[in-house]
C-alpha cells in the first residue's frame, strides 16, 4: 500500500509517498571453511526466517509529458523484523577426521530494525482516466541490521493507484 501527496507549492512534478509492505525472508546456507595452520575444517549450516514490515518515505520526481513518464525517487526507509527464527550448526573436524567441536545456536545476532536510503528510477502510465500504475526499480542500503555487516537490497514494485 502506498499514499502519495503532491508537492505542489513546490513543484507540480514532485511528490511525498509512502509505503508499507510485509515481507518474508527465507534464508539457508551451508558453508565449508578449512583453516589452513592447524588443518580444522569448519562445516557451517545457517538457517535465518524473518517476517518484516517495510516503511518507506521519498520523494518522487514525475516528468510531466508523455504517456509513458520516466521518475526518480530518493528517501529513506525502515525495516522492522518482528518475528526471526535463526539457527546455526558448527562442526569442527580435524585434519585427522576426529570432530574437535560441535556445537548449536539459536541466540538471533541480527536488530529488530534495519535503516537507511533508497534511491531509485521508474516509469509511470497512466490507464483509466486519471489512474497511475507505477512500475520502480530501487536500490536500498541499510546500516541496522547487524553490526559491521550493511544490507543492500535490489528491489522492483509494481503500485497502481486505485484513487485520486
Amino acid at each position: 500500500m502506498f499514499y502519495k501527496i503532491n508537492l505542489s507549492p513546490f513543484n507540480e512534478k514532485l511528490f511525498f509517498q509512502y509505503e508499507g509492505t510485509y515481507s518474508r525472508i527465507h534464508l539457508t546456507t551451508h558453508n565449508s571453511y578449512i583453516e589452513p595452520v592447524y588443518s580444522m575444517n569448519f562445516i557451517s549450516d545457517l538457517s535465518l526466517t524473518q517476517n518484516v514490515f517495510n516503511n518507506i518515505g521519498y520523494v518522487r520526481y514525475v516528468y510531466p509529458k508523455g504517456k509513458i513518464k520516466p521518475s526518480f525517487q530518493l528517501g529513506g526507509f525502515v525495516n522492522y523484523f518482528f518475528k526471526t527464527d535463526y539457527s546455526r550448526y558448527l562442526e569442527v573436524i580435524n585434519d585427522l577426521g576426529n570432530t574437535y567441536h560441535t556445537g548449536y545456536e539459536n541466540d538471533n545476532p541480527f536488530s529488530k530494525l534495519d535503516f537507511g536510503v533508497s534511491i531509485g528510477a521508474g516509469i509511470c502510465l497512466n490507464y483509466l482516466k486519471n489512474n497511475v500504475l507505477f512500475i520502480d526499480f530501487r536500490y536500498q542500503r541499510g546500516f541496522g541490521w547487524l553490526d559491521a555487516l550493511n544490507s543492500n537490497t535490489f528491489v522492483i514494485n509494481a503500485d497502481f493507484q486505485i484513487g485520486k
